[in-house]
């Protein structure tokens, strides 16, 4: 795990997230992602640990998807990990994932 974090490392960014997930959160969440991937090129991999998140609101789940779909036109992708099972369905029905983007969800942030 070190030598593939010390070769790849550059190219993933960890986000940790929590509480509840509103509009306002996320949508500085996607200025903050689009500004660290202008300014990283080489960005492949955003990874959203979101193991203290306790909910999620719609509209936040429609910038999810947007900031999802922005990261797919450059090239990377947006991961998450240890996603609350009980916000699955929230996450899928508001666009914030499509039902094939579930090879992005993982357990742990390790696993992602």
């Amino acid at each position: 795990m070190q030598a593939f974090l010390a070769d790849n490392g550059a190219a993933i960014h960890l986000i940790g997230l929590e509480g509840y997930l509103y509009e306002g959160v996320a949508a500085r969440l996607l200025r903050y992602v689009e500004s660290v991937a202008a300014r990283q090129p080489w960005l492949r991999f955003v990874v959203l640990d979101l193991h203290a998140v306790q909910g999620v609101e719609p509209a936040a789940c429609v910038l999810l998807g947007k900031l999802r779909v922005g990261m797919a036109r450059r090239q990377a992708q947006l991961l998450m990990a240890q996603l609350q099972p009980e916000l699955l369905p929230t996450l899928l029905a508001h666009a914030a994932l499509a039902p094939a983007d579930e090879a992005s969800l993982f357990p742990t942030v390790d696993a992602a």
